[in-house]
């Protein structure tokens, strides 16, 4: 699965805003999010 290139900008911009308490957060969801696709591709 491929993001386009305008969310991943967003993404990165509300990443650089967001608290750094919540940045882990965001990391677990995304990373979860990832393997997900990457299980529904098999």
């Amino acid at each position: 699965m491929i993001l386009p290139f305008s969310l991943i900008m967003c993404f990165n911009l509300c990443y650089h805003i967001i608290p750094e308490n919540y940045k882990l957060l965001v990391t677990l969801i995304a990373r979860d999010y990832y393997f997900i696709g990457l299980v529904k591709e098999d």
